[in-house]
């Protein structure tokens, strides 16, 4: 038996895959938008999902192993099927890529801090998905006891990076923006850093056919924010390097460790974080814990079903069988008189 087939696909292949099954179609408004990991994408989703009609409520029963109910709009069995790029035909897409009435949206952000984030958010502070995936890796995060231990623990996980693409540490929330949004098309690409001008471009497409109501759920910032001395001279150079794509085409500039910005004040409120850090950490493994009970009575009751199917069709069989018909009289003079 050969490699699953998600081992032979390269990185690439793989990113681009991911955002197959996360693009968000709305007809009634001409609007595609692609979702990036870890570069805002969350509230413009809650938005969207208010455009199409979906309540807000229909996301709370999400069962997808996310660690809080925000990130639930991610959830894409949970849009109408009208709504999943992954549902439409090759000609429904070909129609929408060509389209000049369709604004194709997506969002970009800076690679360094982009980084910092989602390792902070999976890696550091445990997710359980991300625990089950890289928790035997060595550069994988003990408990954390001093900022000096988050630092060395992300610059490992970047060094882990710097390798053929297809042997990294693989997951959407750090791959390259540019793979992501590969082959899309996109008529508009906007900047974390300045989320009014897509709220601006969203409201300009719309008109006055509705409303971005400004309310939307926002995923929680991560407990340490962004300090450029994260990196340091070799870590600064693999992200370059590994994120050179992105910095050309959404134009950033290559990050600089020689002008890094006296970080005592970070540090100083990196400190402060760390308890929550670790209580985040406790919580996260927690609810893994009580994710893994759920999926093993999952099996367990898959398994009797299957079983109390197999014993329904034998029951059956036997039932329709030459000797049950032939031996019924008999059975029928051993049944008690009343």
């Amino acid at each position: 038996m050969g490699p699953p087939l998600s081992a032979q696909r390269s990185a690439a292949e793989r990113l681009h895959r991911h955002s197959l099954t996360r693009v968000t179609v709305l007809d009634d408004f001409r609007i595609m938008f692609l979702p990036i990991p870890k570069s805002g994408c969350t509230s413009v989703l809650w938005s969207l999902a208010d455009l199409a009609g979906l309540s807000r409520d229909r996301f709370v029963a999400s069962r997808a192993a996310e660690v809080s109910r925000s990130m639930a709009i991610h959830d894409m069995t949970l849009w109408e099927p009208q709504h999943r790029w992954k549902s439409r035909s090759e000609t429904e897409r070909q129609q929408i890529l060509d389209s000049p009435d369709w604004l194709r949206l997506s969002i970009a952000r800076n690679p360094a801090p982009r980084l910092w984030s989602a390792w902070q958010s999976k890696i550091l502070l445990q997710e359980p998905r991300f625990v089950e995936r890289f928790s035997g890796e060595a550069w994988f995060p003990g408990r954390a006891d001093s900022v000096d231990q988050v630092i060395e623990s992300f610059r490992a996980f970047v060094h882990a990076l710097d390798t053929d693409p297809d042997d990294a540490p693989h997951d959407a929330h750090w791959g390259p923006q540019r793979d992501l949004m590969a082959g899309f098309d996109l008529s508009w690409v906007g900047r974390a850093e300045d989320p009014a001008a897509t709220w601006s471009r969203l409201a300009s497409h719309l008109g006055p056919r509705a409303r971005i109501r400004d309310d939307a759920p926002r995923e929680n910032a991560n407990p340490i924010g962004y300090h450029p001395c994260v990196y340091d001279a070799a870590t600064a150079d693999v992200l370059n390097r590994v994120y050179a794509g992105d910095l050309v085409d959404f134009g950033y500039q290559p990050l600089d460790v020689a002008a890094t910005p006296d970080a005592s004040e970070w540090r100083g409120q990196a400190a402060t974080r760390l308890l929550l850090v670790n209580e985040l950490v406790d919580r996260h493994l927690r609810i893994g814990e009580l994710l893994s009970i759920v999926a093993e009575q999952q099996h367990r009751l898959q398994a009797v079903r299957r079983d109390a199917a197999a014993a329904v069709a034998e029951v059956a069989a036997i039932r329709a069988s030459t000797s049950w018909r032939v031996t019924a009289p008999l059975r029928g003079l051993r049944r008690p008189r009343r």
